[in-house]
């Protein structure tokens, strides 16, 4: 578990799973990034998940990061027995032997401080799709990889997303996040992945917006302006490596007249 502090006091963590890494012979780990500290009144966090390791074999792992006063984690498991997770830094990781049922927080004492009840693993089940997949985006990374995103239409009126990047597919299914903006709104977020072994990040932006805005333009923190390609309504943009250090970006969205319709602040 590789973790790295913000500027706002958070931190963003990867979990990296090397067997994995070998056998898609490139980094693949798992990042989430909280850019401000701990709520006071929460002393734990965690995620349980499961990731194929080889021909139908898979590897459970729960995961997680905690308050300053928290000095170690208990594992419960429904047959009553328990297990003492290290603490490192704030975080801990940890294969469980079986599904666990709670996890305790206590303190240097030993005190209980916190009790959270462990969801159970259910399995991601993805509607069928009944139209053929189209790419509405592709372009070429920094470092000269191709990176694509494409949609298909799924039962019940649903929508898949696909972004492949280095081998990997990124899938999601649901409604059609198009319909869930309005006209005038820009729903665009920024994300981020571990792009190899030597760490560098790829950054992006992505999401939809309103049926109003024809033209989407990006301004840095040093005021300089891109212009953000729009796709049936879909956004996705590499944010440059000179540009990873910003603290915020904005969004400009116009209409077909050139007029500004929305704004958005993404930081």
């Amino acid at each position: 578990l590789w973790a790295a502090p913000t500027r706002g006091g958070g931190v963003c963590w990867v979990v990296e799973i090397e067997r994995v890494d070998e056998l898609l012979g490139h980094f693949s780990g798992n990042s989430n990034c909280n850019p401000r500290p701990m709520r006071k009144e929460i002393a734990i966090e965690y995620s349980l998940g499961r990731t194929v390791v080889g021909d139908r074999r898979y590897l459970d792992l729960i995961e997680g990061r905690v308050r300053d006063d928290v000095a170690s984690v208990e594992l419960r498991y429904a047959d009553g027995e328990t297990e003492t997770l290290t603490v490192v830094e704030g975080f801990f990781l940890h294969e469980p032997r079986a599904r666990p049922t709670a996890l305790v927080a206590r303190d240097r004492r030993g005190v209980e401080i916190e009790r959270r009840q462990v969801r159970a693993l259910r399995p991601i089940v993805f509607p069928t799709v009944v139209g053929p997949e189209r790419v509405l985006i592709r372009l070429t990374t920094v470092s000269g990889r191709p990176l694509t995103f494409s949609v298909a239409p799924a039962e019940n009126d649903a929508l898949c997303q696909f972004t492949r990047f280095r081998g990997t597919v990124s899938r999601t299914c649901g409604q059609d996040p198009r319909t869930r903006v309005g006209p005038d709104e820009l729903s665009v977020h920024p994300g981020f992945q571990n792009e190899m072994r030597d760490r560098k990040a790829l950054v992006t932006l992505n999401g939809v917006v309103g049926s109003a805005v024809a033209r989407l333009e990006l301004e840095y923190t040093n005021g300089s302006v891109v212009p953000v390609p729009v796709t049936e309504q879909f956004v996705l943009f590499e944010i440059p490596p000179e540009h990873h250090t910003d603290e915020r970006f904005v969004l400009v969205g116009r209409n077909d007249a050139g007029e500004v319709v929305a704004r958005r602040v993404v930081s």
